[in-house]
């Protein structure tokens, strides 16, 4: 059974605000940010604050936003892929990359028109 995670809304409501949707770049995936909290219930956790990503390649990440039988987020683009999603330490990957329209444009562009 999976249970379903309620986000502390006035825990780093500021952060979570600024975060939250958010681009993020990471070996040449790029994703969303569509969670930032504490795992609950994971020794290996600890107290940090944990970012939720969810990648726009299907099979990207590791789980569907759900860890250790707790959900943190669904997945908005790949509902039904049970590996699009990655939970990384926040801190550890930069926030703020490309944009979701500049990342189409760089995979699929051909390199002869990204001179327009």
């Amino acid at each position: 059974m999976v249970e379903s995670m309620q986000v502390d809304k006035s825990a780093n409501s500021d952060l979570q605000a600024d975060v939250v949707d958010q681009r993020v770049e990471q070996k040449g995936k790029f994703g969303t940010v569509r969670f930032l909290g504490k795992l609950i219930n994971n020794p290996k956790a600890g107290d940090d604050l944990w970012l939720g990503i969810e990648w726009d390649d299907e099979g990207s990440g590791r789980n569907n936003g759900t860890v250790d039988g707790i959900k943190y987020f669904d997945c908005q683009f790949h509902k039904n892929s049970p590996n699009s999603c990655s939970f990384i330490r926040y801190g550890k990957i930069q926030i703020g990359g490309v944009s979701l329209r500049e990342a189409i444009m760089k995979k699929y562009k051909p390199e002869s028109m990204m001179s327009e």
